[in-house]
């Protein structure tokens, strides 16, 4: 897996000088626009308002091409055009795009600005994250389709990555005079994606991704932007759009913000802008609230945003500027206040300014006749103190206490306000208008309460890539019987990527190159098996608390060399056929779309049981059961989460006004329900959004009680199974009995150099595996807990052919067949179950081409017996294991499953 890089997203670009044929290097990507008449539009104003929408469609169409351009703006003469009732440049490309192709466009005539210069400003502003897919001179350009936008289907979500992006290059984003370049800082961690850096061959979609929820996966509609949709990337994308409004490019609250080296200063909703190291400089055109609004809506939705989305941020925008739960900035310690607020900075309840107990006082309405006093309770500031508004406490602890009042609002605070509320709708978000229902809420959820039933925990350990388990567990040397020495069968296949006891061929060149795992019953005869020296671990417990299981993988039904291919129905050799199908267990599509940990978690929900399902590492399959059975898979990030929304622009209104104006729930009323026949991708978008609040509340404040284990290493895998150990802390203020939990570790798609990446993976592995069993025991909860780890395929034996210096020659390619391990404080360790192959050649019975081995045991075989282990009712078993009947009697003469009284004491 690819490291997260650690430099910035630079954003270069150039400053075009509209009177003369010179361009001055400027690190932004839009820059302000010309001082102009209020009622002069110039060809270049209304290219660069057209060219906004039409690079958003384009560049979020990029991997598909799915969205074609339409022609009905055409630009000959660039020039000045004088304006009649439209009164804007917005106004004019907001009216021609509502026209469709039914009428001309008004021609543009005077100074001529050359098609040469409009290519280099498209080629300026294009310079931020992708080349142009445009022509360099846009002669008929219109981003919307009447016809397509009816298709629900049609569309595709925007990725992270374009989203600021966008902004910036919509609202003139311009670097203060001290910088060179916008950056972005550590973009991947902050909402899962940047440019350079790839955690797969498959960049951060996979193009076959189908939605958990919502609309396109019941209509198994593809979303691949749709992977990147969990809580914690969702909250700090939302966070970072707002920072860039409220406090321009700056690393505010905690990181908020995009920026990791601003400025100096305070960080303020002021519109100062003191600590940015760049802001964005463009304001509406119209100071009335409809027409900026539409102008907002014609840059950043394409014009898209529904008329009820409008409405609603044309309230909030109200409710800021004429909020009179506040004190005017212009007011003279706050004596202005004439609000409502009764409580003091430190909770008292006011006394009546009529009353003279239990405080006794000479502020009455008859000394202050004009200081808004009276029969009521009302913070207010007859006097002038310095402390701004306050009342008298009914409270014998102190006579009087100051009042936190705010500061109103003005024009510029309203529209910030109405800025962010904008970037939190699904136009924004996705490529196509959606279609609100009338007066239909999204059902809030409900907490869960406690079952009273004993907790257990399931962590799956995915090893991403195809890990090459015949490293991990070997042949070894001199514990099987001489006529049957599968070590010399194993290093006469691996070559030079065999594990040796023999010195320059070994890891170390010592006798500890394999730990030894003595084991009995197995149908090999061997003695013992080896254990990657990296690995000590599980040597450590002797395996007491630990087993493996030989030969294992994704299977359908018992296959041989005769029927694999037709019996197999997927891409046996190809990673994302094989991580998706490994993850699911249900090569039929008899449960379509969901997951193995999901349909365990959906039964033990259906049968009096409160089951969590967390991934620690993106969206996965692997989670997610049947609609309306399970709460959706709640999806962290290994840091946890952060504040969602530190000091929100509308937390005073909140507060004071009324809840609906909290930011949270202005988001939920931004993307409320929608119509059945809406576009699948808005919905997508505010589905997966309000799900994301929901979980947000639900932790953040559950993992606010737990502590932070120390011990863990600095490692990505280390942090994840940290993150576990949180949760499992919180299991009660979550309301859960059962828990399961995702967490992976790429790079083992070892092509090259695979001794020395399988070092420091299992040591990773290792050293993240320890810390976690420690910190479990230390909540008491190890005989309830089982790790178990697989991987999509192991590795071919024999190693690729190839230079040594470049690698290829000491790697090893796809496979199928391999060793996985289990852990549990409950198990019943010092076992290799399943069948070791004795022949790893072409003529061995599960042996194909390079090693490549038929695994003899199906992974239903481990999870039937972690599954009723963990509760699951044996009636439900075959639903939960659809392939599970395939493994047994009577449809196999062999029973190849293992059940909880062989997996666990």
């Amino acid at each position: 897996m690819a490291k997260t890089s650690a430099y910035p997203t630079r954003i270069a670009g150039a400053r075009v000088d509209q009177t003369s044929t010179t361009c001055s290097s400027k690190a932004s990507l839009l820059t302000t626009l010309p001082t102009r008449s209020p009622t002069l539009c110039t060809s270049w104003d209304f290219f660069k308002i057209i060219m906004a929408m039409v690079s958003e469609r384009q560049t979020d169409a990029m991997p598909s091409m799915r969205l074609p351009l339409y022609s009905n703006i055409t630009f000959t003469t660039p020039t000045r055009h004088p304006l009649s009732a439209s009164g804007s440049c917005s106004a004019l490309a907001s009216a021609i795009l509502a026209r469709g192709t039914s009428k001309p466009v008004p021609e543009l005539s005077g100074p001529e600005l050359s098609p040469r210069r409009v290519a280099f400003r498209l080629e300026v502003e294009s310079t931020a994250i992708l080349p142009p897919r445009l022509p360099p001179f846009i002669s008929t350009v219109r981003p919307n389709s009447p016809v397509l936008d009816l298709e629900p289907g049609f569309g595709a979500l925007r990725e992270p990555l374009l989203k600021p992006i966008g902004l910036m290059r919509a609202l003139e984003y311009a670097d203060a005079p001290r910088e060179n370049f916008a950056e972005l800082w550590f973009t991947r961690n902050r909402f899962g994606q940047e440019p350079y850096e790839f955690p797969t061959v498959f960049s951060y979609f996979l193009p076959e991704y189908i939605p958990s929820s919502a609309p396109a996966s019941s209509a198994s509609h593809v979303s691949p932007e749709s992977m990147l949709l969990d809580m914690p990337s969702s909250i700090d994308m939302l966070n970072g759009l707002f920072s860039l409004v409220k406090y321009g490019l700056t690393d505010c609250y905690s990181g908020s913000g995009f920026s990791q080296y601003p400025g100096y200063g305070s960080c303020n909703d002021n519109g100062l802008y003191e600590r940015a190291s760049g802001v964005m400089e463009w304001l509406p055109l119209s100071t009335n609230v409809t027409d900026f609004i539409d102008e907002y809506a014609t840059l950043l939705t394409a014009g898209r945003l529904s008329p009820e989305s409008r409405e609603k941020i044309r309230e909030i925008h109200d409710a800021e500027l004429y909020n009179t739960e506040c004190s005017q900035a212009s007011a003279y310690r706050q004596k202005d206040y004439r609000g409502f607020l009764n409580v003091t900075k430190k909770g008292f309840e006011c006394q009546k300014w009529t009353e003279q107990t239990p405080n006794a006082h000479t502020r009455t309405p008859e000394r202050y006749p004009d200081a808004g006093l009276g029969d009521h309770n009302y913070c207010r500031n007859p006097d002038g103190r310095s402390g701004g508004a306050y009342c008298y406490v009914n409270s014998a602890e102190t006579d009087r206490d100051y009042c936190d009042v705010p500061t109103c609002g003005d024009e510029h605070s309203a529209r910030r306000l109405a800025l962010q509320a904008i970037l939190t709708t699904p136009e924004f978000h996705s490529t196509a208008p959606i279609k609100p229902a009338a007066n239909k809420d999204r059902p809030a959820p409900t907490a869960a309460a406690p079952s009273g039933n004993e907790y257990k925990a399931v962590v799956y350990l995915f090893f991403s890539g195809g890990a090459d388990t015949f490293n991990m567990m070997p042949p070894y040397p001199g514990a099987c019987p001489a006529e049957n020495d599968l070590y010399a069968k194993y290093k006469a296949i691996r070559g030079n990527v065999a594990l040796t006891m023999e010195g320059p061929d070994g890891l170390n060149g010592t006798a500890d190159d394999l730990h030894q795992l003595p084991v009995t019953g197995n149908p090999s005869n061997c003695s013992a098996f080896g254990l990657h020296q990296n690995l000590g671990f599980l040597k450590d417990h002797d395996q007491e608390e630990a087993l493996l299981v030989a030969n294992t993988g994704l299977l359908l039904k018992p296959v041989d060399k005769s029927n694999y291919k037709k019996e197999t129905p997927t891409q046996i050799f190809a990673h994302n056929s094989m991580q998706k199908e490994s993850k699911s267990l249900d090569l039929e599509n008899e449960i379509r779309g969901t997951g193995i940990i999901g349909r365990i978690a959906d039964s033990m929900n259906s049968n009096g049981y409160n089951c969590g399902t967390y991934s620690i590492s993106g969206n996965q399959i692997a989670l997610v059961g049947e609609p309306g059975v399970s709460p959706s898979p709640i999806i962290l990030s290994k840091s946890g989460l952060k504040e969602f929304d530190p000091q929100s622009s509308s937390k005073d209104l909140a507060r004071l006004v009324s809840d609906k104006y909290g930011m949270s729930e202005v988001i939920r009323s931004l993307n409320n329900a929608t119509s059945a026949d809406s576009n699948f991708f808005g919905e997508t978008w505010s589905l997966k959004l309000t799900e994301a609040m929901d979980q947000y509340a639900e932790i953040y404040n559950a993992l606010e009680s737990t502590y932070v284990p120390s011990g863990f290493p600095d490692t990505g895998l280390a942090e994840q199974l940290r993150m576990v150990t949180q949760l499992m802390q919180s299991r009660a203020e979550r309301g859960k009995d059962r828990d399961v939990f995702y967490v992976d570790i790429g790079g083992w798609d070892t092509h090259s150099y695979v001794l020395d990446e399988l070092i420091g993976n299992f040591g990773n592995v290792n050293a993240a595996i320890e810390a976690f069993v420690n910190e479990v025991k230390t909540l008491g909860l190890w005989q309830s807990t089982t790790l178990m780890q697989l991987s999509e395929f192991a590795r071919t034996l024999d190693p690729n052919s190839g230079p040594q210096g470049d690698g290829t020659g000491a790697g090893s390619d796809h496979g199928w067949g391999g060793n996985n391990f289990i852990i549990s404080g409950a198990l019943k360790g010092k076992q290799i179950l399943g069948e070791y192959p004795t022949d790893f050649t072409e003529e061995g019975e599960r042996a194909l081409s390079r090693g490549r081995l038929i695994p003899k045991t199906p992974w239903d075989a481990v999870f039937n017996g972690v599954a009723e282990w963990f509760g699951v009712p044996s009636s439900e078993l075959d639903k939960v294991m659809p392939h599970r009947k395939n493994f047994m009697p009577p449809l196999n003469d062999e029973n190849l499953l293992f059940d909880k009284n062989t997996l666990y004491r």
